[in-house]
């Protein structure tokens, strides 16, 4: 199954993703469309990404099983799931900034490494 077109804006924040970018986080992915994007364009190696909301991983699985071998979900909050140096980018899209802020500042040693 393909994904509906993403927002124009999760198209921009792909584009901002370098191309030799070893490994991807997505926080707070919802429905999974920049996952997906990303999955698609095929130069990131490894995308991860991250969620409060427990369920859904298991949407994301049922909407898009032909990617359950390149995309690891992890259910957390902000970075929590995550070690310093595990990705290369993080991508905060679609979340208010007082809770960006909030998710850099909880995990100094992630947003760092």
């Amino acid at each position: 199954t393909r994904a509906p077109q993403p927002p124009r804006r999760l198209e921009a924040v792909c584009a901002l993703v370098p191309d030799d970018a070893r490994a991807v986080a997505d926080v707070g992915y919802d429905h999974g469309h920049l996952l997906v994007r990303l999955a698609e364009r095929g130069q990131t190696p490894e995308l991860l990404g991250l969620e409060v909301q427990p369920a859904l991983d298991e949407r994301f699985r049922r909407r898009f099983p032909q990617l359950a071998e390149r995309v690891s979900l992890h259910t957390g909050d902000g970075l929590t799931p995550l070690h310093p140096g595990q990705v290369d980018v993080l991508v905060l899209a679609g979340i208010g900034e007082r809770t960006v802020l909030r998710i850099l500042a909880a995990c100094p040693e992630v947003r760092d490494g």
